[in-house]
C-alpha cells in the first residue's frame, strides 16, 4: 500500500472543511495519508488533527507557492493535490493508488464534475475542464489541472516544482504538467 500526501492550498475557502471531512471519510488506510494544507484560513475551519496539518502563511499566497510549500512539507511516496472546494469520492485515494500498481505509470488525473445551477459557472468550468469530466474516456492528455492530479514523488524530483512566477491562478497547472 502507497503513502500518500494530499496538497490543499487555500485562500480563506468557505468549503475547506468539507474538503477536509471527505479525506477523512476515505476508504483507504488513512494511517498512510497524511494532508497538508498551506494558506490561510480567516473562518477558522481547517481542523488540525492526526490527519491534517495546517501551515499558516502570514501573507496571501498564490496556489503555485502553497502547492511547492506543501509537496516540500511532504514525506508520502504519491503526492495528490486537490483544491480547497473541491470534494474527493470516498474511493478517490483508493482509486489513484490501483493506477500506480503499475510501476509504468507516473501521473494519473482525476475526473471533475461542478455544481450546474450557474450557467456562467458552468460554461468556465466547461471551457478548462472539458477534457477531464467524469464520462469522457481515460487516457493520455497533453496537460492536467492540479485540483485532482496525483504523481510520484519522483517525478516533483526531476522536473522540479511548480513556477511560481503566475501571479494568479492561471496557466500554471498546464506549463508544469506539460513539462512533466
Amino acid at each position: 500500500m502507497f503513502s500518500f500526501s494530499v496538497v490543499i492550498p487555500t485562500l480563506h475557502s468557505t468549503f475547506i472543511d468539507q474538503t477536509l471531512d471527505s479525506l477523512r471519510t476515505q476508504d483507504y488506510d488513512l494511517s498512510r495519508v497524511e494532508v497538508i494544507v498551506v494558506g490561510q484560513d480567516r473562518h477558522g475551519l481547517v481542523q488540525e488533527d492526526a490527519l491534517v496539518r495546517f501551515d499558516c502563511s502570514p501573507v496571501p499566497l498564490t496556489p503555485a507557492v502553497a502547492r511547492n510549500r506543501g509537496v516540500k512539507q511532504s514525506s508520502g511516496e504519491l503526492i495528490a493535490f486537490l483544491d480547497a472546494d473541491c470534494l474527493a469520492s470516498p474511493t478517490w485515494l483508493n482509486t489513484l493508488a490501483k493506477h500506480y500498481e503499475d510501476p509504468e505509470i507516473h501521473v494519473v488525473g482525476g475526473s471533475v464534475s461542478f455544481p450546474l445551477d450557474n450557467y456562467w459557472a458552468v460554461c468556465d468550468n466547461l471551457s478548462w475542464f472539458h477534457e477531464v469530466l467524469p464520462d469522457t474516456p481515460a487516457g493520455t492528455r497533453s496537460h492536467l489541472p492540479t485540483l485532482n492530479l496525483s504523481l510520484r514523488r519522483e517525478v516533483v524530483e526531476r522536473v522540479g516544482g511548480i513556477d511560481e512566477c503566475f501571479p494568479r491562478p492561471a496557466g500554471e497547472d498546464t506549463e508544469w504538467t506539460t513539462r512533466i
